[in-house]
């Protein structure tokens, strides 16, 4: 096992928290942020491997992976590890894009045609609280919700 591989466990396990005032955050789903492009395939597999096993902290991961994709410009392998995901960790994924993609920064991209797509098919088909996280995704990116 690799250091990176390690983190992405630990990450996901929130293992490790620093506090800033009143505020509490994964440490260890932060530093993810440091490693770029090679944390984009030790986080898919870390969190394809915790299979039922429901890890402590995905929603932190799921937000430092769309991070990491929205800087990168993975749109497409993205959406590929989006549809392996398990069903029960599709909530904490559209609460992972809505959180990167509500960053306002004139020099990043908009919110990619195919997460809008994803997320007006999670609005039909998804359970209530992933509709209602859609909702505020296609809201707050100019679709009809």
């Amino acid at each position: 096992m690799n250091d990176l591989t390690e983190l992405v466990r630990e990450a996901l396990a929130r293992r490790r928290e620093e506090r800033n005032g009143c505020f509490v955050h994964n440490a260890a789903a932060v530093e993810l942020l440091d490693h770029g492009a090679t944390a984009i395939p030790a986080i898919e597999a870390g969190v394809l491997e915790a299979g039922a096993l429901a890890p402590k902290d995905l929603a932190s991961v799921m937000v430092m992976y769309f991070r990491l994709v929205r800087q990168l410009g993975l749109t497409s392998r993205a959406l590929e590890f989006l549809n392996r995901l398990p069903a029960p960790y599709k909530l904490d994924a559209l609460a992972g894009i809505g959180t990167a993609w509500s960053i306002k920064d004139p020099g990043l991209p908009a919110l990619p045609a195919a997460f809008r797509q994803y997320a007006e098919a999670a609005l039909q088909i998804g359970s209530d609280k992933e509709k209602r996280v859609a909702g505020m995704i296609l809201r707050d990116h100019g679709a009809a919700a």
